[in-house]
């Protein structure tokens, strides 16, 4: 990362001067470990290191076996044989990519984004294990949180020992490195079909006020679980369905309603790695409204149309797709489409105006053999769609079909 420096000068003169030609330019500092020479030494577990790696460089010594290997850092740690060793960057507020190998056996490269899988000390004759980590996008780093560790049993791994959501909203970090599996899990994942891997167990008994519950396991550098939600007894669960009739089936997020009093079991599969959890009322169904001014404009020279509106949203939509027509007869002569990307921040259920400009695209106009003019003076018919996706599954909206009148 580059950060810029200005030195203040009293001449107005000299001041333009700088800002023309004088910054200067200054690289990060690299990190103490940004080369594997040197590795910072973890003396002892479980080790956490919070760490600054935007001056983080490659070098050849760096392993590209899920990365490309840029801004990276390295960790070495020796233990007894039979320790088992795990490091994650669950925290880092950028993606990730964790290798980890023995320093005897260097072409057993371990390596996944946001952590890395179980190595045990003494294998491939080795006790001493180098671990590197690196932007998994080919960026600059950024705020890394490392943590190195022996991995535990979780201690809700089986429904008899599911931990209790009291309240909402609920948070936790669960460790799903060596959790099991077992009849529990097969039973109540019949309905979803997931290849079960490491499973841990919740249980949550609606108040009299809880309508919804929304369970959320994204991260930047985790892999997100899946998500079973069922009610009824140990050995005998019965998947929730939604209102369509289909399981209650997520995969990082899962929102369902809920009926007072009654109590759900909440069942989170992952290939592991170390889990976040967030179970909190569930947020409202995505909803989504487009409306387009009566009247747009025509550019010269290239004809484009120009046209205005507004759109309100409620939900994490991903955008609104938009095709702009103008027929001759029965056939589409000109036609053109346009985007309009959104953020979360963008669907908070208020109107926010937008102003498009749509160039003809000859691709558009089906018939072979025709010719897609510029946009001329006369109506043209919007369609589109917007799609979203939250805990309440992936849905696409219909734009509603507009004629608008086009003028120079």
């Amino acid at each position: 990362m580059l950060r810029l420096k200005l030195s203040i000068l009293t001449s107005p003169f000299a001041l333009a001067g700088m800002l023309s030609f004088s910054a200067a330019i200054a690289a990060a500092e690299p990190p103490p470990n940004d080369l594997r020479s040197n590795a910072t030494v973890v003396s002892a577990l479980p080790f956490t290191e919070q760490l600054d790696t935007t001056g983080a460089t490659s070098s050849a010594d760096d392993v590209t076996d899920c990365s490309t290997g840029t801004a990276s850092v390295w960790y070495t740690y020796t233990g007894t044989p039979g320790t088992q060793l795990v490091a994650d960057v669950l925290g880092s507020d950028y993606a990730a990519v964790v290798h980890i190998f023995p320093d005897a056996f260097p072409e057993a490269v371990n390596c996944a984004l946001g952590f890395s899988p179980i190595v045990t000390l003494g294998g491939l004759g080795g006790q001493t294990v180098s671990i590197q980590i690196s932007d998994a996008f080919s960026g600059d780093g950024g705020n890394l949180v490392v943590a190195i560790y022996e991995p535990t049993p979780p201690p809700n791994d089986e429904i008899s020992a599911a931990a209790t959501i009291s309240a909402l909203p609920y948070k936790d970090t669960v460790e799903l490195n060596i959790a099991t599996t077992d009849a529990d899990d097969v039973q109540v994942n019949d309905a979803c079909g997931f290849i079960l891997e490491h499973t841990v167990w919740y249980t949550f008994t609606a108040g009299s006020n809880d309508t919804s519950l929304f369970v959320d396991t994204y991260n930047i550098n985790t892999y997100p679980a899946d998500i079973v939600i069922a009610t009824g007894s140990p050995g005998a669960l019965t998947t929730l369905t939604d209102t369509d009739g289909r399981p209650a089936c997520g995969f990082g997020q899962l929102a369902f309603y809920t009926t007072p009093g009654t109590t759900y079991y909440v069942l989170l599969n992952n290939v592991g790695g170390r889990i976040p959890l967030t179970v909190s009322e569930a947020p409202p169904q995505p909803s989504m409204t487009v409306s387009f001014d009566p009247q747009g404009t025509i550019s010269t020279p290239n004809g484009s149309a120009n046209l205005t509106g507004t759109y309100e949203c409620i939900g994490r939509f991903g955008g609104i797709n938009v095709e702009v027509a103008q027929t001759g007869g029965r056939h589409v002569i000109r036609a053109g489409e346009f985007g309009i990307n959104l953020n979360e921040t963008d669907c908070d259920g208020n109107p926010h105006p937008f102003n498009a400009l749509v160039a003809p695209n000859p691709k558009l106009a089906v018939p072979a053999g025709l010719v897609s003019n510029p946009f001329i003076p006369g109506q043209a018919v919007i369609n589109g769609y917007a799609s979203a996706c939250n805990g309440w599954g992936c849905n696409y909206f219909p734009v509603q079909s507009t004629v608008v009148q086009l003028k120079r």
